[in-house]
């Protein structure tokens, strides 16, 4: 791989990662929102540290996608699955609302980094 195409790879996934990844999370969480205000309910705020995970994620795809090895990636989403179900577990405090709530926006991010990663990956392999 061209040392360029890599770097330019991993600038574009940073931007998407910094600037497109959040955007389309507070897009999902708004219209979680507005679903729940409809039915009286509440969504809680954010948990801080959300970001820096998602962007260490994007790192995480974007390295596994350039070529370090797919199984970094399986590695990284077996332990967030895994993580995210015993928090969910845990805690008697979550509604079956709140916990779709969270899972959509989950998979939304997750989805939203591996896109960014592959775009980025994508770029590194240009000659």
């Amino acid at each position: 791989m061209n040392m360029w195409s890599v770097l330019l790879g991993a600038s574009v996934t940073g931007v998407l990662s910094y600037y497109y990844v959040p955007w389309l999370i507070m897009r999902v969480d708004a219209k979680v929102q507005e679903s729940l205000r409809d039915r009286n309910e509440e969504m809680l705020p954010r948990t801080p540290g959300g970001d820096i995970v998602g962007y260490l994620e994007c790192i995480i795809f974007f390295a596994s996608f350039a070529g370090v090895g797919v199984l970094l990636a399986a590695a990284w989403l077996v332990f967030k699955t895994a993580a995210t179900w015993k928090t969910w577990e845990s805690s008697n405090k979550v509604t079956f609302t709140e916990v779709s709530a969270k899972y959509r926006s989950i998979m939304v991010g997750t989805g939203a980094n591996i896109v960014a990663a592959l775009i980025g990956a994508g770029l590194a392999h240009l000659p």
